[in-house]
């Protein structure tokens, strides 16, 4: 591979993700179907249900680091777990939860948004 080629790919790649959350954007705000917004765009419907599920999956894998409070350490509580709102979905967390299935819960959520 010649030099400089991986970085116009990662910034192709880059490009072509943030337009297709762009069109996912305009998606949810149009109140219609996947295939019809797809239709209406000139889309072929499986590519386009592709690329929401491609960004949602992306979403569910991205992490925040929350900073902590200055009144001590943040953690899990042993006794009460913690929960987390997620497009006004609740979902509660128990000491010890398997983040793989809290991770397919997100996208889940998000699916449906």
């Amino acid at each position: 591979m010649m030099p400089g080629m991986e970085v116009t790919r990662s910034r192709r790649s880059a490009e072509k993700r943030e337009h297709w959350k762009q069109v996912a954007d305009e998606w949810k705000t149009t109140g219609l179907s996947r295939a019809a917004f797809a239709r209406q765009r000139g889309l072929r419907p499986n590519h386009f249900t592709w690329w929401l599920r491609r960004l949602s999956e992306e979403e569910a894998q991205t992490f925040v680091e929350v900073p902590a409070a200055d009144n001590g350490p943040v953690g899990i509580s042993a006794e009460t777990g913690v929960t987390v709102v997620v497009g006004g979905v609740e979902v509660r967390l128990s000491p010890g939860f398997d983040e793989e299935t809290f991770a397919r819960v997100l996208a889940l959520v998000e699916q449906r948004r």
